[in-house]
């Protein structure tokens, strides 16, 4: 089971990341996927970082989370909406739409 997660705020794939990072998260590649894992905890990870462009012209980060991968520390930190919420998919293209 996976839950897709998207940051609130507009940013790039490079801020998310030094954000992650000063709140305990490591970035890596793992089997060619961009992640992020907990520093000294269960080993948690979040998913195939990326860039999206959004509906309202700006670019926010979407990640996503697997099986029992605890990322509630980062939905938290980026105030991020999920696949479940309706603001998810009012500001996220749909696959392929991208000109």
């Amino acid at each position: 089971m996976s839950t897709e997660y998207m940051t609130r705020t507009p940013m790039s794939l490079d801020e998310f990341k030094k954000t992650a990072a000063a709140n305990g998260w490591t970035y890596a590649i793992v089997d060619d996927r961009d992640v992020v894992r907990k520093e000294g905890g269960d080993g948690s990870m979040a998913f195939d970082l990326r860039e999206t462009p959004c509906a309202d012209g700006e670019t926010r980060v979407e990640f996503t989370r697997y099986a029992a991968n605890d990322v509630r520390e980062l939905v938290d930190l980026f105030d991020c909406f999920s696949e479940h919420d309706d603001e998810f998919w009012t500001l996220c293209r749909t696959w392929g739409d991208e000109d």
